[in-house]
Parts: structure tokens; C-alpha cells; sequence
């Protein structure tokens, strides 16, 4: 058995958390460290639908491209979709870990692969100032 601190780990190699913009939200959103994990789904978005096959099929943690929490939350509650999510996450005890901007330019991350897919040269990061 794996904990989810190792597989985290292996993730921020590849796609270290520095390389995210400051605006984003990267990283372990929901879960424990320690969690023992038998299953994983990968994702690009969390949503409803989503945690409900997470439950139905007894994963232990999402790792998700977009964050399922972008701004600080006001409240969870089952009133709000957002809310909803969290709180089924929480009551199944499903991790949720999101590799965002870090995982876009880390090197051979997902802009060199969209580049490479469409055969570019001449490759640079641009960043906004």
C-alpha cells in the first residue's frame, strides 16, 4: 500500500509546486497525508458527477488539473455546488489533489506536449507581468 504523501511526492517532482502562479491553487485541497490509497482517478475538472464515481467505485484520491477550490470558501454547505462536493468528498474519505499551472509548464509538462503535438519550434515560456 502507497500513502498519499509518496504519491504527492512523485507528482511535485515532475510538477513542483513553485511553477504555479500566484493566483492558482495547487496541491493537496482535501484529504490526509497519510492516507492509505488503493485507488485513484485523474480528472481534469472535480465535479458532482465525478465525486459520484469516486464514490460508487471506492476511490481514495482524485488528482484533478483544475482545483475544485480557487477563492477561500464562505461556508459548505449542501446549498452550494461547490459545498455539495466538498462535503461528499469529506464524508467518503476521498483525497483530492490538483496539479494546475505547475503541471502546464513544468519541462514536459502539458504546454510541451500540446507544442510538441503540434510540431512547434522555438518553444518559450511567456509570462504575463
Amino acid at each position: 500500500m502507497v500513502k498519499c504523501r509518496e504519491i504527492i511526492e512523485k507528482i511535485e517532482k515532475l510538477a513542483p509546486l513553485n511553477l504555479a502562479e500566484s493566483w492558482d491553487n495547487v496541491g493537496l485541497l482535501i484529504g490526509d497525508y497519510q492516507k492509505e490509497i488503493k485507488n485513484i482517478m485523474v480528472t481534469l475538472d472535480v465535479t458532482l458527477e465525478v465525486v459520484k464515481e469516486a464514490v460508487e467505485k471506492k476511490i481514495d484520491l482524485i488528482i484533478a488539473h483544475h482545483p475544485i477550490i480557487f477563492k477561500p470558501l464562505k461556508k459548505i454547505t449542501m446549498d452550494d455546488y461547490t459545498g455539495q462536493m466538498v462535503c461528499n468528498l469529506i464524508k467518503n474519505d476521498i483525497s483530492v489533489y490538483a496539479a494546475h499551472t505547475n503541471l502546464d509548464i513544468a519541462k514536459g509538462g502539458l504546454n510541451d506536449v500540446l507544442a510538441s503535438r503540434l510540431q512547434l519550434n522555438n518553444v518559450k515560456v511567456l509570462k504575463a507581468l
